[in-house]
């Protein structure tokens, strides 16, 4: 009787082990694999609405997951983008089953740096940045394909076209003089010059770079005021300096430029100098589902391949048209157009004098 009580209680006991690790099983298999498609951001900075580089690529993330019948998620910071924050985040995207992450910006650099080494089997499609140690160290893992983009022949376009258009006083505000905001504003100033000198016009511009924690009233009211002066058009870099402007402008009945994405709000964006995100996003996800993916490589992405030109399905001109932007184009991936670098110079006005930049005047704020 004692024997066959303690083999029932042996066997409820194994049972019970069994039952208890089935049911962690399940719970395992609940959790995990739930997401195949990952998008990180440093939520102090950007978000997926931030209707600038990271919402460009959410949307490509986005497209493709939802064509292809895929599971994706973004994954945001908390708190301050510090690396230890971004890699949390990360650890969390894997233990979720993801195999593809998708990231923009120098703020996650030194993060995808360090992720690369410890999720191996973890794809990584990096835009506007290459990954960097702690002391500035690249290294691109062969799971990463970094991406960043031409801003300077962005920034031509975007000046060459407004000059055409007719807008002779005009106006350059980024958030702050980084070496993007430069490659913009250089990229600006030589592609008014080129038109200028072109089509017989003589432009002014005022030229500004904020402080980078300056606040939007600040950057509306100096806006606000190079209007009032007489410009009418100011070409923008950066998230607030772009809403701030943006308020400037349609108060003041003028026009505004955009960078980095395509801005169509109204009659107020008469173009936007694009940066392609989203396509990148779509074409490099299509890459890792066909097997063909190729990491270990930084591309720089221009007007050849694509990667950055002005945005002429929303654009509001009426002088400047396709034929004359087909003709630019192919003008500067032919190397007939020479843009001078950010490196060539170390302020606007030595960029003007060193490249004989005759048919533009500038005025720096």
């Amino acid at each position: 009787m004692k024997k066959t009580l303690c083999m029932l209680l042996c066997m409820l006991m194994i049972f019970s082990l069994v039952s208890c690790g089935g049911d962690k099983d399940a719970e395992v298999q609940e959790t995990v694999y739930t997401y195949e498609i990952g998008m990180l951001t440093a939520a102090d900075q950007y978000s997926i609405d931030d209707e600038d580089n990271v919402q460009a690529a959410w949307e490509g993330v986005r497209q493709f997951a939802e064509e292809q019948g895929k599971t994706y998620k973004y994954y945001e910071t908390e708190g301050m983008p510090k690396t230890d924050n971004i890699l949390k985040r990360l650890e969390d995207a894997v233990n979720e089953g993801v195999k593809v992450i998708v990231a923009s910006g120098p703020e996650v650099s030194s993060a995808i740096y360090l992720a690369q080494e410890l999720y191996p089997d973890l794809k990584f499609i990096y835009l506007d940045g290459v990954p960097v140690d702690e002391n500035g160290k690249e290294k691109v893992g062969e799971n990463c394909i970094s991406f960043t983009f031409n801003a300077l022949q962005a920034g031509y376009l975007a000046g060459y076209s407004a000059v055409l258009e007719g807008y002779t006083r005009l106006g350059f505000i980024a958030d702050e003089e980084s070496d993007e905001a430069k490659a913009y504003g250089y990229g600006f100033l030589q592609g008014c010059n080129e038109a200028a000198d072109r089509y017989n016009y003589y432009a002014s511009i005022k030229y500004s770079y904020g402080s980078g924690d300056e606040k939007a009233g600040t950057v509306e009211k100096k806006a606000k005021s190079w209007y009032d002066a007489g410009t009418s058009a100011i070409f923008t870099y950066g998230v607030t300096s772009y809403d701030a402007v943006y308020a400037a402008a349609k108060e003041s009945g003028k026009v505004i430029i955009a960078s980095n994405v395509n801005k169509d709000y109204s009659k107020t964006v008469i173009t936007s100098a694009m940066k392609n995100y989203q396509d990148v996003v779509v074409e490099q996800l299509e890459k890792v589902y066909e097997g063909s993916f190729t990491g270990g490589t930084s591309k720089k992405l221009g007007l050849k391949s694509d990667g950055v030109g002005l945005d002429m399905k929303h654009s509001k001109f009426t002088r400047f048209n396709q034929e004359l932007y087909k003709a630019i184009k192919k003008e500067i991936v032919n190397g007939d157009v020479k843009i001078a670098s950010v490196k060539s110079a170390k302020t606007p006005k030595e960029l003007i004098e060193k490249n004989s930049l005759y048919y533009i005047g500038l005025v720096e704020e």
